[in-house]
């Protein structure tokens, strides 16, 4: 009853309009790749046929996780650089500078080998996990520079600082775990 709505005008010519659904199960992206894979392979097989994409979901898709990847990015440069401002020494700003991207490489091996996909929702918890990551930074670092102040030794400090402020900062990470970790395995 519907072929009539199956047929197009495409650049004035004659065509057929095909629509690809993915099942709920499935990445939009690797359906995308594989439908463009499938699209190369039949245009190469049979001479005269073209296929011309109108919409492709996976692109949009493509667009969005690369403009979160490069927020994440200048967001994490910009908090180095009001680190480096805020503590106005080179030292502790290193170590948060350096701890962001092996932190982030970490959860991406780990997410490797539980199966867990990069989309959208664990890229949006990447870039929570940076925030938390420097701002737990800078309380641990702030009570150890506290500390030595009050003339306890570096080494002492360093341990008796992250000691005092260890609870706040594993209470407030396993919270935002415990809010996030559901989302993720939901989509």
């Amino acid at each position: 009853d519907n072929a009539g709505e199956n047929y197009a005008k495409i650049n004035g010519e004659e065509g057929v309009l095909l629509s690809v659904f993915k099942g709920s199960t499935a990445s939009t992206s690797n359906v995308s790749k594989t439908c463009e894979a499938a699209i190369e392979k039949l245009e190469e097989k049979y001479d005269g046929l073209q296929v011309t994409p109108i919409m492709d979901q996976g692109d949009y898709i493509t667009m969005f996780i690369n403009s979160i990847l490069q927020s994440m990015i200048a967001g994490a440069l910009l908090a180095v650089l009001v680190l480096a401002l805020f503590f106005k020494d080179v030292k502790p700003t290193l170590v948060v500078a350096f701890s962001i991207p092996f932190s982030v490489l970490f959860a991406i091996l780990i997410m490797y080998f539980s199966n867990i996909s990069i989309n959208i929702m664990t890229i949006a918890g990447l870039g929570l996990s940076i925030g938390m990551l420097v701002d737990n930074s800078i309380v641990v670092i702030e009570n150890i520079y506290r500390l030595r102040n009050h003339g306890i030794s570096a080494p002492r400090a360093a341990v008796q600082g992250a000691k005092q402020v260890a609870g706040p900062i594993i209470a407030s990470t396993l919270t935002t775990i415990c809010v996030f970790l559901p989302m993720v395995f939901t989509t």
